[in-house]
């Protein structure tokens, strides 16, 4: 009897250890792995109860019960370091000597159950620090901040750090290690940054997507680098919408030096951003609506906005910003688009529709340069975006000859967006002279001709459009080609000149105040509309190929007289594209025209006076007037001078052919290839 107990204990054992390996190869979790090592404790108890019961039955000895009990327990429990085999446990297996091979088994399966459960107990934790160490030391390293579902999808795409502070629970924490993430269980501090987990090799970009958390990092950051005694790679991208961003960025990040640093992004900016340039008006409107660059008189560009949140509120201010064409009349003058803003309770005061003309108005006197033009025309439909009024509205518009329209819908219900899209296509089903705009995170959406889908999170959420955002790389670029235009001649003479052009643009970037930086951008958003006026369109391949292309359209060959300005040609109409898109840029940011007596000298050398033509604390700029204006100010300014001066000496016109004369160098060096549009 005692050998068949022994034989099936034994048997338990093997089938104990099978069970382990299996649920090694399965993964299994440490709640899963307690209950077995209890059943491994049954079996070690089980173990030492028959010599026990062996020599209590069949050698008849006389023992207390209790400490006989309490032996075989403690027994069971020191198997699991390894010891056991009494002197009971010795003299059965000399009787039973398969017990021998069971009770050794019996050790060895403890110790192993033991191991493993120490191990599994701190296994997320070490697999996390060898993935830890091995992302922070790589050449270029993204920390998101959070575990919403966007810093998850972040994390995921791009391999990046989770950075959880104590708010986020360890269980939820070793789900997220199981799932491959990799954590920095740390709080966002000044000890942290200062620590030995961010090295001097890495770049470390640190993405903070808690707007409401952003402005504590901020400050977390400038002290960290205002005490600081070696110099890391760590910059820091944060989250903020519009107006805020820019007072934040202008009162503290600016006043502290911190604009290397950090940099503010918004997600719905980045979206409209990437969209804008992507799909300006230039891009669907009819090769017969433009002639030498510039849009045929009586033609009618309206757009519709249906829903008026953050998003669609990002929508137009952008296009105003971007989407400025010019019509030929005599003269060059502003074509503003005609936008309808379609929702209920839509504040016109916040938002100052009608309130720029008034501001104008009060300039309209002798002692100003002619006003600019507004650069849009704005209605508010305060209507339900999927009202019969609104698809009325649209319908008359689309149905006018020569016209376009572009209508973009959020309202911030996919379905419902989807939805009024649907309508608006069946009322349109015989027009060919709209392009629908819908927003929607669906993946079942498709483009058709007259629709375009947008909205999916990671087409802007990720590090391409956060951190090596493209258009900033391009107006950075342009910056470079500009400082290597304007460098002298000692500069021009040094051996070294192209690399001492890039470090002294980059410093000149990164010195940049938030006006002028994004000034940056949008000019450089804005070169997709000047090739589109020219039949053309580029495309990021890497390639660089056509580029030649630009010059032979633009028809630039040699110098220009002065009095060339202002004839209909090509390279007029792009010059007052570009000076309408500068007006609408300084309008839409408070700027106004500077009066003619608010002109102060900067500087004279004895050949040539300099003039301050703005007053960046009022906020006023001569140059906000007309293209022919622009003409009025060289005069005045040449008058002023004096000593023979004409207005050719003082000529403005030439910073607006600035972008297009750079576009072939620019788009080459970038790898953009140019194809027709």
């Amino acid at each position: 009897m005692w050998n068949n107990i022994s034989i099936f204990i034994l048997i338990v054992e093997v089938v104990l250890l099978l069970s382990f390996i299996i649920g090694r190869f399965n993964r299994k979790k440490l709640n899963e792995t307690l209950p077995y090592l209890a059943v491994v404790f049954l079996v070690n108890l089980a173990l030492n109860l028959v010599p026990y019961l062996y020599n209590v039955i069949v050698l008849e000895e006389k023992v207390n019960h209790v400490f006989g009990l309490f032996g075989c327990v403690m027994s069971a429990v020191q198997m699991f370091i390894g010891q056991g085999g009494g002197e009971s446990a010795i003299a059965f297996s000399e009787v039973v000597s398969i017990f021998a091979y069971a009770y050794i088994l019996a050790v060895l399966v403890s110790l192993i159950s033991v191991i493993s459960t120490v191990v599994e107990a701190f296994h997320n934790s070490i697999v996390n620090s060898f993935r830890l160490a091995k992302a922070m030391k790589q050449t270029d390293c993204d920390v998101v901040m959070g575990n919403s579902p966007r810093a998850l999808r972040y994390a995921k795409s791009y391999n990046a750090v989770l950075l959880l502070d104590d708010s986020v629970s360890k269980d939820a924490i070793n789900e997220l290690i199981e799932d491959k993430y990799v954590i920095l269980h740390k709080g966002f501090t000044e000890t942290l940054l200062k620590g030995h987990l961010f090295n001097t090799n890495t770049r470390y970009n640190l993405i903070c997507i808690n707007e409401e958390k952003s402005l504590d990092c901020v400050d977390t950051f400038i002290a960290y680098k205002k005490a600081a005694q070696e110099s890391k790679n760590i910059y820091l991208y944060v989250e903020m919408e519009g107006e805020k961003a820019e007072t934040i960025r202008r009162e503290i990040i600016e006043k502290n030096g911190m604009e290397a640093y950090i940099d503010t992004f918004s997600t719905n900016e980045l979206l409209v951003r990437m969209l804008m340039e992507e799909h300006p008006v230039t891009k669907y409107l009819p090769n017969n609506f433009i002639e030498k660059a510039a849009v045929k008189q009586g033609t009618e560009i309206n757009m519709f906005v249906l829903g008026f949140g953050k998003f669609c509120k990002e929508w137009y201010r952008q296009s105003i910003l971007n989407n400025q064409l010019v019509t030929f009349d005599g003269e060059y003058k502003v074509l503003p688009i005609n936008y309808f803003l379609c929702d209920t309770n839509i504040d016109t005061a916040e938002w100052d529709i009608g309130g720029l003309a008034e501001e104008l108005e009060e300039c309209n006197t002798a002692e100003y340069f002619p006003l600019p033009e507004l650069p849009y025309k704005t209605v508010t439909i305060d209507k339900s975006p999927a009202s019969r009024e609104v698809l009325k509205a649209i319908k008359t518009k689309v149905q006018k000859d020569n016209s376009y329209t572009l209508i973009v819908v959020d309202t911030n219900e996919d379905c419902h967006n989807i939805e009024i899209a649907a309508k608006i296509n069946t009322a349109l089903f015989d027009k060919d002279n709209y392009q629908l705009f819908v927003r929607s995170e669906a993946a079942y959406t498709e483009d058709n001709a007259n629709t375009t889908y947008f909205g999916k999170s990671e087409s802007v959420f990720n590090h391409e459009v956060i951190v090596n955002d493209s258009l900033s790389v391009m107006a950075k670029k342009l910056n470079e080609v500009y400082t290597a235009q304007y460098a002298g001649e000692e500069e021009r003479k040094r051996p070294d000149f192209a690399e001492y052009i890039q470090k002294k643009a980059e410093e000149d970037w990164n010195s940049l105040d938030y006006f002028t930086l994004y000034s940056n951008i949008y000019s450089a958003m804005s070169l997709r509309v000047k090739l589109n006026l020219l039949g053309l369109d580029y495309v990021k391949d890497g390639n660089g190929a056509n580029t030649a292309l630009v010059g032979e359209r633009y028809g630039r060959n040699g110098e220009y007289a002065y009095s060339e300005y202002f004839t209909p040609s090509v390279r007029n109409a792009l010059i007052a594209q570009e000076h309408a898109r500068w007006n609408a840029y300084h309008l839409l940011g408070e700027y106004l025209p500077l009066r003619k007596d608010g002109i102060t000298i900067k500087s004279e050398d004895g050949k040539k006076v300099r003039f301050n033509v703005k007053n960046t604390v009022s906020k006023k700029h001569a140059c906000l007037t007309t293209y022919n204006g622009l003409n009025d100010l060289s005069s005045y300014l040449a008058e002023k001078a004096g000593n023979g001066c004409t207005a050719e000496d003082y000529d403005y016109y030439i910073y607006d052919e600035m972008l297009i004369t750079s576009a072939e160098e620019l788009l080459t060096s970038l790898g953009y290839s140019l194809i027709e549009k």
